[in-house]
């Protein structure tokens, strides 16, 4: 049964819910935002759903409205704020959503005043203001304020809305093995097809996130291109008949779809940068980029130093009975976190192709190279452009070398004192782990 409530003499509080009877009993329901002396200003709303991007406020002449305080219309119980918006418990992460959305709108809310929503002309000069200040669409700015009125001024009026989503109790984002909603084009074509889809899960959106933030966002790359990075990283990992962990690409028969994974994307790059617009640029890098936790955070997108060295071993590879060599291995590795960000490994001595290919190697991502070995299961794998690259004085150091760093791509080149250890000593340090490690092959020394 409804709560009891006494009409005020001068109308109704504001963001009040009220029910409005038609002559034709039809009712409707509509938040009171204020009144003034000649005008009641509602916004309509609608029971279980949330609204739909911008709403217009309407305005309700007082003089006409007034005898109908009471009976045609009331005041009812809430029934427009969801319970878990009402009783909403929001982790660090969702506050923090939260609390950017709000920012948004928060001036123009204190600003306006009465005037946001009694005046078209004002509302209107501080939405394109507020955009303009926050880096977004006015658009975006009106359906911000539209959540803010139409729940009634609730603290928690811009928390994400999916949960009005989906059929009740039912949760899409959880359930992947049944396709539900729409067909797709391959389940219209063929109803038995194999390639019917998968709805989005928790997993895949939470490694989805990580690419983006990762790729997008720190390595610059596009959406498409984050996608296939994201193919390289969906694998089964499993152990074979000896122990060993193997890994494989999963079915592209049981993934969601491209188009899906591109929408949730379109969303998340929204969050992400409307998080590095509200920090600034320091911020971003010091507060969001640095608290991922990979090896990467500390040598990502521009890195100061890399040092290169390399060594020949002392051991012959074999072809079958063929003696095909002496195997070198090549690194590049970023002086501050020690981490190996590139490699080249080749038959005979140093020299300038081996720099080149272990330089560029620590350019690029090392997706590809870790699904082609079947180690696709493995992350977190540095790499990015430096700005400086000290080499071993050796015959490796080319002109051609020379020309590629300081012309093509911009980095300095600087070539350490022939014989001493002390100016690459990092480096060093991981060649002679990995000499040690060999020790005991046979033939190695």
């Amino acid at each position: 049964m409804d709560k009891e409530f006494v009409t005020p003499v001068l109308g109704f509080p504001r963001s009040a819910l009220l029910e409005r009877v038609s002559p034709g009993g039809k009712k409707t329901y509509w938040r009171h935002l204020l009144s003034d002396e000649q005008y009641m200003y509602v916004m309509e709303t609608h029971l279980g759903k949330p609204p739909r991007n911008s709403r217009p406020i309407a305005q309700w002449p007082l003089r006409k409205n007034i005898a109908l305080f009471g009976s045609a219309i009331k005041e009812i119980e809430e029934k427009i704020i969801p319970p878990w918006m009402l009783k909403a418990h929001l982790n660090e992460n969702e506050s923090f959503k939260l609390a950017l959305k709000w920012n948004n709108i928060a001036w123009i809310v204190d600003e306006g005043g009465d005037a946001l929503v009694t005046d078209g002309t004002v509302r209107a000069r501080l939405i394109k203001q507020a955009a303009k200040d926050a880096g977004v669409t006015e658009p975006w700015i009106r359906t911000l304020l539209t959540r803010h009125f139409y729940f009634g001024r609730h603290p928690n009026a811009l928390m994400n809305l999916s949960k009005f989503k989906g059929a009740k109790g039912v949760k899409r984002l959880d359930s992947t093995k049944v396709k539900m909603g729409r067909p797709n084009d391959n389940k219209v074509l063929d109803p038995e097809t194999e390639y019917a889809g998968r709805n989005m899960s928790r997993r895949y959106l939470r490694i989805w996130t990580q690419v983006l933030e990762e790729e997008y966002v720190l390595g610059n790359k596009s959406v498409t291109e984050c996608y296939e990075i994201l193919l390289l990283r969906l694998r089964i990992r499993n152990r074979d008949k000896d122990g060993k962990i193997v890994s494989w690409p999963i079915s592209p028969k049981k993934l969601p779809e491209r188009a899906l994974f591109l929408r949730h994307g379109s969303a998340i790059i929204k969050e992400l940068e409307l998080k590095r617009k509200k920090l600034g640029h320091l911020e971003w890098g010091n507060d969001f980029a640095g608290k991922r936790g990979h090896a990467e955070d500390l040598a990502r997108g521009i890195i100061e130093i890399y040092d290169f060295d390399g060594t020949e071993f002392n051991c012959e590879i074999l072809y079958g009975e063929t003696h095909a060599g002496k195997p070198s291995a090549l690194f590049a590795v970023e002086r501050k976190s020690r981490a190996i960000v590139g490699w080249f490994v080749w038959l005979g001595r140093e020299n300038g192709y081996a720099y080149k290919h272990c330089l560029f190697n620590a350019f690029l991502s090392k997706e590809s190279w870790l699904a082609r070995y079947d180690v696709g299961h493995l992350t977190g794998f540095v790499y990015g452009v430096c700005d400086q690259a000290f080499f071993d004085r050796g015959p490796g150091i080319s002109v051609s070398v020379s020309r590629a760093l300081t012309e093509r791509i911009r980095v300095d080149g600087l070539i350490t004192r022939p014989r001493e250890g002390k100016g690459k000593g990092v480096v060093e340090n991981i060649i002679g782990l990995l000499e040690n490690s060999i020790v005991g092959v046979g033939g190695g020394v």
